[in-house]
């Protein structure tokens, strides 16, 4: 005969096992069961697995006949400006003989001699018209230049029809196409690059079609002080590039 205290019951085990596992199925259900979250030290960014992209490789400019295959000089250091200061000048009455174009400051220098007598903000060319690097010289100078490649396509009478056309456009019959205007122009290439006054909208970021847009002022100084052929060279590896 088996005492009743040494004996234990069945089902005092089983209810609290029965129990349990129905309040986990109705509590949480399985589709609602989530892993724990792992530590941090066995978590992998995304950044730390994924490959870097590729970088963009600058277009070149296109056929500059003035270009030469000698690697450009350094960049000339450009003095410290004012706040809103674009240019400085101080050339009056000397030649200029050497120019310095930097794609990458949007910079230009210019010096007499060994001497600087003035620098300028310039807008280069975008990416996709860029600025070419390289040994140039001042092949041409016009005091009130047209582009036949760039500029509007006007009415007969006197409305803009388009703002920003291409002189390869057609144009309807009355109308006309007005070049960009390019002021003080000197040409660097036989394929339409060169200096010029222009827009400068976003100081220190590329906005031409290959050109070095400078301030009215300045390209006026330097359009009346270039010598006789004077050496310019392009430097840089930013995308710059005329109107």
């Amino acid at each position: 005969m088996t005492h009743p205290h040494t004996a234990p019951d069945p089902r005092r085990r089983v209810g609290p096992l029965l129990l349990l596992a129905a309040w986990l199925l109705t509590a949480a259900g399985c589709a609602q069961m989530s892993f724990p979250d792992l530590p941090p030290t066995m978590q992998t960014s995304q950044e730390e697995t994924s490959e870097p992209p590729e970088a963009e490789t600058p277009e070149s400019g296109e056929g500059s006949v003035a270009e030469t295959s000698e690697p450009p000089p350094e960049s000339e250091p450009t003095p410290e400006a004012a706040p809103g200061q674009l240019f400085e000048w101080s050339g009056d009455g000397r030649d200029i003989t050497r120019i310095v174009i930097d794609t990458n400051a949007q910079t230009a220098t210019f010096f007499a001699g060994a001497e600087r007598v003035g620098w300028t903000t310039i807008a280069s060319g975008v990416s996709s018209h860029p600025t070419p690097r390289g040994q140039f010289s001042i092949l041409e100078k016009v005091r009130d230049k047209r582009s036949n490649l760039y500029g509007k396509i006007v009415g007969s009478n006197g409305r803009v029809i388009r703002a920003s056309a291409h002189g390869r456009d057609p144009v309807p019959r009355g109308a006309r196409f007005v070049g960009a205007s390019m002021p003080h122009f000197m040409r660097l290439t036989y394929d339409g690059i060169g200096m010029h006054a222009g827009p400068i909208p976003n100081p220190g970021q590329p906005a031409s079609h290959g050109c070095i847009r400078m301030p009215p002022d300045m390209a006026a100084a330097v359009f009346a002080h270039v010598g006789p052929a004077p050496a310019a060279s392009g430097v840089g590896g930013r995308p710059g590039g005329g109107n």
